[in-house]
């Protein structure tokens, strides 16, 4: 696999694949960042120059907003560590922090789906760290789809905290009229909150297991 260094000086070389998000946004990138950093971009990638038109490189990410994309690429380009200089590093932190928190929700199902493990654990921190009592619903719809235990550890925990507050969130109201079996996740969500025991934390016991699964997912 090219080292970060490598993917940093491809930045200023030509480009040879277009990302097209869904809002019919294109972005200039280099194959071989993309397959290093993820298995399925790599396979799109090589399904893509098979085609009538190998000359002009495709690969579609649809799915999440354009911002975001971009933003999931430069994630891929940077990797799991910023590099060069400390001041160099210290503002790339800064902006995966900002980026982390705009688009936690987004990166978490990109990462999931294109199998980016390092990502995947930093944007579920990351949605699990901003999560409210408001947003608990879609977050844990968002936790069943992307494999994500930590993330609905976080919804466990909260729920056991401000029940009251996450039965008059819109989620729960929708899923309460027109998703029974959302509306049994969430019952089972907030009998996981009741069965912890007073003074322990959500993420003990069980809920390791849960994570320790999670993990050996991300490997995969």
């Amino acid at each position: 696999m090219a080292s970060c260094a490598d993917f940093a000086a491809l930045r200023a070389s030509p480009s040879d694949v277009r990302v097209v998000a869904s809002d019919g946004s294109s972005i200039a990138a280099h194959s071989s960042v993309l397959a290093a950093a993820s298995p399925v971009l790599e396979q799109m990638i090589l399904d893509a120059r098979r085609g009538w038109d190998a000359g002009c490189t495709v690969v579609r990410v649809l799915g999440a907003p354009s911002d975001a994309v971009a933003a999931f690429l430069r994630f891929l380009y940077r990797g799991p560590g910023a590099g060069g200089t400390p001041a160099a590093a210290e503002e790339e932190e800064e902006w995966a922090e900002g980026a982390v928190g705009a688009h936690g929700a987004a990166l978490l199902a990109l990462a999931h789906a294109y199998r980016v493990p390092w990502l995947k654990r930093r944007a579920e921190a990351g949605a699990a760290a901003r999560l409210t009592a408001e947003r608990a619903v879609d977050a844990l719809k968002l936790a069943a789809l992307c494999d994500a235990p930590r993330l609905y550890l976080a919804c466990a925990r909260l729920a056991g905290k401000d029940l009251a507050t996450v039965e008059r969130s819109e989620g729960w109201r929708f899923a309460a009229r027109h998703d029974a079996a959302l509306l049994g996740e969430l019952l089972q969500l907030l009998h996981d909150a009741d069965q912890q025991p007073e003074g322990q934390d959500a993420g003990r016991g069980s809920g390791q297991d849960m994570e320790a699964s999670g993990e050996e997912g991300d490997q995969g």
